[in-house]
């Protein structure tokens, strides 16, 4: 399950940063290590996160018998969750396979 996680983190963060010059990826990598002042890379990261946030991913958690189908948050770092904190990335990388 974590080598899951991992792989389709990554992926989501490959489509997130695919439009960025080598300058704005290493702006990113900072920002991710903690250097919140490091923004070169997040208005085109933003413009393909938009993208996803648009197509309305909800959680497909299956909870009490009921699908829990809260909004997914798509975070920088690949991981996505609803806010009650199920891992929605299998979601989202379906949506951007769709995409490609």
């Amino acid at each position: 399950m974590k080598n899951t996680l991992k792989i389709t983190s990554m992926n989501i963060v490959n489509y997130l940063t695919q439009d960025l010059d080598k300058d704005e990826k290493e702006s990113y990598k900072e920002y991710i290590n903690g250097n919140q002042q490091s923004t070169d890379w997040i208005e085109k990261s933003l413009e393909r996160r938009e993208v996803l946030i648009l197509k309305q991913i909800c959680c497909s958690k299956l909870v009490h018998d009921k699908v829990c189908n809260l909004p997914v948050n798509i975070h920088e770092k690949g991981i996505c969750k609803c806010s009650k904190g199920h891992i929605c990335n299998n979601q989202v990388i379906d949506v951007i396979n769709k995409l490609l």
